[in-house]
C-alpha cells in the first residue's frame, strides 16, 4: 500500500501544513528543548515520491518513502521515528 506525505510525516512526529512542494516548520527532536520553541528551523520537502527533512538547528535529517522503500534518517545513523 502506497503511503502519502501525511502518513510519512506522522510516523516521523513532523508537523506539516502542505503535502507537497517545501515548507519550513518546528522540528520534533530539537524545537521543545530550546527557547524559542516556534522557530520553523526544520526544512521538509515533499516531492512525489518521498519526504525529505534536515534540521538547520540539531542536524537530524532524513527520508521517507510513500512506497516500500525502508525510510533512512541521519546524520548519527539514529532512526527518527
Amino acid at each position: 500500500m502506497r503511503r502519502t506525505a501525511w502518513d510519512v510525516a506522522r510516523e516521523h512526529g513532523i508537523p506539516i501544513r502542505r503535502g507537497s512542494g517545501t515548507e519550513r516548520t518546528t522540528c520534533p527532536w530539537c524545537s521543545g528543548g530550546r527557547r524559542n520553541k516556534t522557530d520553523r528551523c526544520l526544512s521538509v520537502t515533499v516531492t512525489d515520491e518521498v519526504l525529505l527533512w534536515c534540521c538547520h538547528h540539531c542536524s537530524a535529517s532524513g527520508k521517507g518513502w510513500f512506497d516500500d522503500r525502508r525510510d533512512e534518517a541521519g546524520p548519527h545513523g539514529v532512526a527518527h521515528g
